[in-house]
């Protein structure tokens, strides 16, 4: 039970992770920029947010990481964790608050922040808690969650986004991250 609780412990949390990364960034961001874009330079302005966003997330990654692996004592990784999926409901409430093309980027930078601050301390549950004979599971069961997380959130932000509800489909992505975070500290030891 122990073995499994793990697996599930970290690999939950992706799922969230996945919806926000993926999800958020190809569904969501699009139709908030419609509002605020040129409709002639659209595309070009969803390439370039992204662009920042992601390389934002680039550059946070690694001080994150190295934030993650001082975390000791206690709550160790988990601490790295829970401070990311609270940074993520910030910034999405003020991706959705934001009233301006500048204030927009800003929150996205702050989700991709966010999300790769939490994701540091992700990565590493599986070299740390996983025996090597039961990394290759560890890895499978984090992929199908990866990709299951992805799946979840093109089929609940299409059918949320087809009313047009930025703000019901941030608030439902924020509410899973938030769950599939706390199962992944109460699973992890």
């Amino acid at each position: 039970m122990s073995r499994a609780r793990t697996l599930v412990g970290i690999s939950i949390f992706w799922v969230g992770l996945s919806m926000l990364g993926d999800g958020f960034t190809t569904l969501v961001l699009p139709l908030r920029l419609t509002s605020l874009a040129d409709p002639a330079f659209l595309a070009t302005v969803v390439g370039l947010v992204t662009f920042l966003g992601i390389g934002a997330g680039l550059l946070v990654q690694p001080v994150a990481g190295a934030l993650s692996d001082r975390s000791l004592g206690r709550w160790g990784r988990s601490a790295v964790v829970a401070v990311g999926a609270g940074l993520i409901l910030l910034a999405l409430a003020l991706f959705v608050a934001a009233p301006t093309l500048l204030a927009v980027v800003l929150a996205f930078v702050l989700v991709q922040v966010a999300l790769n601050t939490a994701q540091s301390a992700q990565q590493a549950f599986i070299p740390d808690l996983v025996d090597g004979r039961w990394r290759g599971r560890a890895a499978g069961l984090k992929g199908f969650a990866d990709v299951g997380g992805a799946f979840l959130a093109f089929l609940l932000l299409a059918s949320l986004l087809g009313s047009g509800s930025i703000t019901v489909a941030s608030a439902a992505i924020g509410v899973i991250v938030v769950v599939t975070a706390l199962l992944a500290i109460a699973l992890v030891r």
